[in-house]
């Protein structure tokens, strides 16, 4: 299943700012490119899935250059075709280990088999940038007693509807 961006159907009609002659909105420009983009930092890394979240900002383009960006990019899964294309005399072979019959290489294939997806948001609001940066994550382990004098506690204070009847709670003993 092959798509580019011209076939594609939006799945909300773009709210246009201004319309001089045709020209293109501001809020879909045309990207072929990822000149003029600047770095500013990392929001996310994941080598489990392959990818990079990173914040920045287009420069050279007046309107651009102060609008915050977001780009994904993510390696894309291997297809025979590609793995028949890599494995060739095409592909540079850089050595970084070898012991005995195991070899570890930096592998080299042909540009056209080195694809990395990209998806970027931009404009990206605040909102974007909270939602694609790395959050500290924090694990309690919470008993019967912390539940009752603290948790339960704060529930009833906060006024929510407490319908316990139907929730399963699992202590962990020490």
């Amino acid at each position: 299943m092959t798509e580019n961006c011209e076939s594609e159907k939006p799945s909300k009609i773009a709210k246009l700012d201004d319309i001089n002659d045709g020209a293109v909105s501001k809020i879909s420009p045309s990207f072929e490119t990822f000149e003029g983009f600047q770095v500013k930092r990392i929001l996310k890394e994941s080598p489990e899935s392959r990818s990079v979240v990173v914040e920045g900002s287009f420069s050279g383009d007046d309107s651009a250059a102060s609008v915050s960006s977001i780009v994904i990019l993510e390696k894309t899964h291997f297809t025979e075709k590609e793995v028949q294309g890599i494995l060739t005399k095409s592909t540079a072979l850089q050595c970084l280990f070898n012991n005995d019959v195991y070899y570890n290489f930096l592998c080299h294939p042909p540009i056209q088999l080195n694809e990395v997806k990209a998806t970027l948001i931009h404009p990206a609001s605040k909102k974007h940038i909270e939602k694609f940066s790395t959050r500290k994550s924090f694990l309690i382990e919470e008993t019967a007693l912390i539940y009752q004098s603290v948790t339960l506690l704060h529930i009833r204070e906060s006024k929510f509807d407490l319908q316990v009847s139907y929730v399963m709670f699992v202590y962990l003993s020490d």
